[in-house]
């Protein structure tokens, strides 16, 4: 004869330790894992690339690029973004800073003209094969890159355009900006 062994029933412990287990085996485990991991490190910087700003601006800027019949679709024919526009202008006025060495808010109107006369024609020399075929028109035509200002005052907005520069189908300067000493606007970062 065979005595049975009493079974004990588990412990609050063991119920947990199981549960913990059978969770941690889930697929949706790792949610809940990357949650408490972000809780814990927060906002430091590897984890992290939001931008974090202390307070806004009462003004920003964007650019676009016009023909003598208005705006264009820089995307559609350039394969370039506003925002990417505006990163790449960035870009070539730092580089203009350096070869002149001179801080930003020391560069004149002809610098910024010349920032925009190479972001032209650098558009215009990496436009694609199939869009330079179809928008040969525009591309081979004079192209203005233009700034407007976007300034908050108070709960209203306002905007002001600025023609930074003309360019014509070989890139020579048609139409620098006109210097306006009231209009001056904040240096471009």
């Amino acid at each position: 004869m065979t005595e049975s062994v009493p079974t004990q029933a588990p412990t609050g412990f063991q119920r947990f330790h199981a549960g913990l287990l059978r969770f941690c085996k889930h697929p949706a485990s790792i949610l809940v894992w990357l949650c408490l991991f972000s809780l814990i490190i927060k906002e430091q910087y590897p984890f992290s690339h939001y931008p974090m700003y202390s307070g806004w601006s009462h003004r920003t800027h964007y650019f676009y690029i016009a023909d003598n019949e208005g705006p264009l679709e820089a995307k559609r024919i350039f394969r370039v973004s506003i925002p990417r526009t505006k990163k790449i202008y960035g870009g070539i006025v730092e580089q203009i800073e350096d070869e002149r060495d001179l801080p930003n808010h020391e560069l004149n109107d002809a610098d910024f003209a010349e920032a925009g006369r190479r972001l032209l024609k650098k558009l215009r020399d990496e436009t694609p094969p199939r869009r330079r075929k179809k928008f040969a028109e525009i591309i081979a035509g004079d192209l203005s890159l233009i700034r407007v200002d976007i300034i908050r005052e108070g709960k209203t907005f306002n905007t002001e355009e600025r023609l930074i520069v003309t360019t014509d189908k070989d890139d020579e300067i048609v139409e620098p900006a006109v210097s306006d000493p009231e209009k001056t606007p904040d240096p471009i970062p």
